[in-house]
């Protein structure tokens, strides 16, 4: 693909001529549209627009409707929500898109989306490395316009960099973790205030 000085590739997905895209801005804007609105071109060529950004906005993902039917929005401050896909309208390439979080202090810009099912796992990294096991039904399923839960607590001068969601039932450091039961705001029901499940990281010490 063929880049802008300014600009940089952040994600390739697989789609037929049927599929529906949603890509989302750092703004808390969102639009979907039809794969066929993309005209087909060589790989060389730079492509067309896919949505309109506000000045010093950009894109933090692109996802397939064909993977999910709940759109997971998560913040630089570790807020999130899932959003049902059929509130989001199918619009033309090109537009401004629908409002997907409503931004404020506290929230932070949007760090990452994924179109998510019910009973998959949640994996968050912060730029920081602080890794972050949870689950996907644990977290709030809101309208579009609203800010989301906590879902990490992340630390002052760190945010939310990456996020993977995945099928796994098997157990980490020895404990099953779909054991645990937990409400939507991330609390467990035996009102311990504990978000989340904290992986640390085993990495190889610099020689």
């Amino acid at each position: 693909m063929d880049l802008e000085p300014t600009d940089q590739l952040i994600a390739a997905r697989m789609a037929a001529e049927s599929t529906q895209v949603i890509l989302v801005s750092s703004e808390g804007q969102a639009i979907v549209f039809k794969i066929d609105d993309l005209r087909q071109a060589s790989r060389t060529s730079g492509g067309v627009r896919g949505m309109k950004l506000a000045k010093g906005g950009y894109v933090v993902g692109v996802e397939t409707l064909d993977d999910g039917e709940q759109l997971l929005i998560i913040s630089e401050k570790g807020f999130g929500k899932r959003t049902r896909l059929s509130e989001y309208p199918v619009q033309g390439r090109g537009g401004q898109g629908v409002k997907t979080l409503n931004i404020t202090d506290r929230t932070g810009n949007v760090a990452a989306c994924r179109v998510v099912e019910p009973g998959q796992d949640l994996m968050l990294v912060t730029r920081d490395g602080i890794v972050v096991r949870t689950r996907v039904d644990s977290i709030s399923l809101i309208g579009r316009n609203t800010q989301g839960v906590t879902v990490m607590k992340v630390n002052e001068g760190d945010q939310v960099a990456s996020i993977a969601a995945f099928t796994m039932s098997d157990p980490v450091e020895g404990r099953d973790v779909t054991d645990v039961s937990a409400n939507a705001n991330g609390a467990h029901d035996d009102d311990e205030q504990v978000l989340n499940e904290t992986i640390p990281l085993e990495l190889d010490e610099e020689e």
